[in-house]
């Protein structure tokens, strides 16, 4: 009966979800982003060299036919 709490969170942890995902799903996302705020990498200012390069065109069917290939410039 003293672990009834400890249980009720464990619970609340694997079967609560938030937007599609569980908490325990959420724990290494929200982790990552700790890390990167504490360490200020939230922000990348940088662009590419050179402009990518069109490849050509993927025959795919449905929403997916507007799909295009690139390359980065090496």
């Amino acid at each position: 009966l003293e672990l009834l709490p400890l249980w009720g969170l464990l619970a609340l942890i694997v079967f609560a979800r938030h937007r599609g995902r569980t908490l325990a799903d959420w724990a290494p996302v929200v982790t990552r982003y700790a890390v990167r705020r504490v360490r200020r990498q939230l922000v990348w200012l940088t662009r590419p060299a050179q402009r990518p390069r069109r490849e050509g065109l993927l025959h795919l069917p449905g929403t997916a036919a507007s799909l295009r290939v690139v390359t980065a410039p090496d």
